[in-house]
């Protein structure tokens, strides 16, 4: 379907469209609800029988397994895609307390650090920079300090 390759210069959306493609964009500069169409689009790649010729956003309330049909093989696919374009780690743990593609894009904001500007409310603007420094050095840092 797709290869992983977001690190290494190649555009893992090529295969999406242009708004796609320019949604990913102004996410990056801070514009959150540009996530939703580029949700939307992952999620309807990895359904079965997909068609991207489909626009617009999925509803919120929509569940990924019993609503859009993703299977277990679809979601662990679309977490490796989503891993690699949002430069995060998603866990097992963590993937499996989604439900809906609301749940996926407040999971998203709070993976790419741009959730604490969702809860100040709608219409502010926060630089999302991508990818992050993994939070587990400063786990350790912090809990090696402590025991000094």
């Amino acid at each position: 379907m797709f290869s992983s390759s977001a690190g290494r210069g190649h555009d893992p959306l090529a295969p999406f469209s242009a708004d796609v493609r320019e949604a990913l964009r102004r996410f990056r500069h801070g514009d959150l609800a540009a996530l939703e169409p580029i949700l939307s689009a992952i999620v309807r790649e990895f359904m079965p029988g997909h068609d991207r010729t489909l626009a617009g956003t999925l509803p919120a309330d929509a569940a990924l397994v019993e609503d859009l049909g993703l299977d277990s093989l679809a979601v662990a696919e679309a977490v490796f895609f989503m891993e690699d374009l949002f430069a995060v780690r998603i866990s097992n743990e963590e993937i499996l307390r989604v439900r809906t593609v609301s749940d996926l894009q407040t999971f998203i904001l709070a993976k790419t650090g741009a959730a604490p500007a969702v809860a100040g409310g709608r219409g502010k603007s926060v630089r999302v920079l991508l990818p992050m420094a993994p939070a587990r050095s400063r786990d350790k840092k912090e809990s090696r300090q402590a025991g000094d």
